[in-house]
């Protein structure tokens, strides 16, 4: 009956309060206890003033990525994006581990976790022995090096949480390190979710706290930012290509002259050739802002997240569009044609009691869309099925519900309610899985 985040609290409290786990233990009142761990939480004020920053904190807390898909995009950016090769070294010569060895490893635990059936009465259960589970006993040392950098003892999370026992959003800890050393060889999950995104969306800083020059750590997100769009951009194409329903172009970025100056079109483009509709897609690897995890008093994070992964990017795709109309560069992006805009970020602000409109010549335009790589995904896989509306239709169909479920929620429902299955979209993200299944049957 806990939600997430009270029981990620009441952890923190239980490490601060270590000093008396004996007592605790010794007294059979554990409803009391409990109680009291309540009260704790929850004896601070939350101003009202703040609902939209408390309200995007709990959406952004609660959302889970498909760790099917962040081993997908795993491969195809840290292992084997083009750009990414040698911060696979650097990864290695600091962690002492091999980059996919460690990605492997990861997923190992989190599919461990989601299909041991665990007896929630009995804590013994939910321990992992490396010296006994059938797969890390005979990995024994390359599972001990991935834990170690996973996970934390019982002295450095009380520490952590004595610094940050009434900062109600701080789980940096657990969040870089979701497991606790409980004995030598035995160790005690904290958070699913943390898990998982240690396979994507944690990787990312697991490399970037490594780099310790300014310049070295600006290269890293460029190069990142690369190949996340050709990632987008591959997936995107493989979608169109598959796409039996409706006659969809697929044009992908290119230069063009204008005046006096060489410019890139939309990172990603798709035309539907019978509708005369162009989406233009902009890819930018951003991310929320951390500090969108601060004191619930600071709405500043949100407005400055926003305009960073959606307000921004959705304005250089309109200018990009304007001018190829303006010079005529490509024969399907002409003023009869209409328009709708994406924009595609790592992560985003899954709900928020703010919502932005873009402005055009003082009138608001709803052609204007934004979503995390993951439900890009989603979206791609519901064009590419025989799902009977086209991509105008099922972005536009949003307009009417984007004030109460984010746009993941919406196409997951589409998905649901149609009951639509995409075995070659499905199979995409499947394959990513052989070289993971080559790393278990070489233990």
């Amino acid at each position: 009956f806990f939600s997430r985040h009270t029981k990620l609290i009441s952890l923190k409290y239980i490490l601060q309060s270590y000093i008396v786990k004996d007592k605790l233990e010794s007294n059979n009142n554990h409803l009391e206890t409990l109680l009291k761990l309540y009260l704790s939480i929850n004896d601070f004020k939350l101003d009202t003033g703040t609902f939209n920053h408390y309200l995007t904190n709990n959406s952004l807390f609660q959302y889970r990525d498909n760790f099917l898909h962040q081993l997908a995009r795993c491969e195809k950016i840290f292992l084997n994006g083009v750009y990414q090769n040698k911060y696979s070294t650097i990864f290695k010569n600091h962690y002492k581990i091999e980059l996919k060895d460690y990605v492997y490893s990861i997923y190992y635990l989190a599919i461990f976790y989601n299909t041991f059936n665990f007896n929630k009465h009995n804590l013994k259960t939910w321990l992992l022995d490396i010296n006994d589970n059938p797969i890390t006993q005979y990995k024994n040392k390359l599972f001990e090096q991935v834990l170690n950098i996973i996970s934390f003892d019982i002295k450095n999370g009380k520490e952590f949480s004595n610094k940050t026992i009434r900062d109600f959003y701080n789980f940096d800890l657990f969040r870089n390190k979701p497991f606790v050393k409980v004995f030598n060889s035995f160790y005690l999950p904290i958070d699913g979710v943390f898990i998982e995104n240690l396979i994507f969306n944690n990787l990312f800083y697991k490399i970037f706290d490594v780099l310790e020059e300014k310049d070295e750590k600006s290269d890293y997100m460029s190069c990142f930012g690369l190949d996340f769009e050709n990632y987008a951009s591959e997936l995107t194409k493989f979608a169109v290509e598959n796409n039996k329903s409706f006659d969809y172009i697929y044009i992908e970025e290119f230069e063009f002259q204008y005046k006096k100056n060489k410019l890139k079109s939309p990172d990603i483009m798709i035309f539907d050739k019978q509708k005369n509709i162009l989406l233009a897609i902009e890819v930018k690897s951003a991310r929320v802002l951390n500090s969108i995890l601060n004191p619930i008093n600071d709405d500043n994070s949100i407005h400055e997240s926003y305009e960073k992964i959606k307000l921004k990017p959705l304005k250089q795709v309109y200018a990009s569009i304007l001018k190829i109309v303006e010079c005529k560069t490509h024969e399907n992006i002409n003023k009869d044609t209409t328009y709708m805009f994406l924009a595609i970020s790592m992560n985003d602000i899954p709900l928020s009691g703010i919502q932005y409109e873009i402005k055009i010549n003082d009138s608001r335009s709803l052609a204007f869309y934004s979503m995390n790589i993951e439900a890009f995904e989603v979206f791609l896989k519901i064009i590419s099925s025989d799902y009977d509306f086209s991509f105008s239709q099922i972005l536009r169909g949003y307009n009417k519900h984007k004030e109460k479920m984010s746009i993941k929620t919406y196409l997951a429902k589409i998905i649901r309610h149609n009951k639509i299955e995409n075995k070659k979209f499905d199979d995409y993200f499947l394959n990513s899985q052989n070289n993971y299944l080559d790393f278990i049957n070489n233990v």
